[in-house]
């Protein structure tokens, strides 16, 4: 199971819908690859590069999040 299937029951204050490239697998492994590409224009592979930064940053809050609310405490992380 995703964390993203169960953070709107445990951390609902935790949104993925507002990111590109990276509210799930694939998007995220063809950025990637987009970014990896010599011929990619170089504003893109940053934007996507960004993208891929915030999505990983909002996967290490819901991990915070999903072990505090196992744990039995609240932890909002804002």
């Amino acid at each position: 199971m995703s964390i993203k299937a169960v953070l709107p029951t445990i951390a609902p204050h935790l949104d993925y819908s507002h990111l590109d490239d990276g509210q799930n697998g694939t998007p995220a492994q063809l950025a990637h690859l987009d970014i990896i590409d010599p011929e990619a224009v170089s504003a893109m592979r940053d934007q996507k590069i960004v993208n891929l930064l915030r999505n990983h940053e909002l996967d290490t809050q819901a991990m915070f999040e999903v072990v505090a609310y196992f744990r039995g405490y609240s932890l909002l992380i804002c």
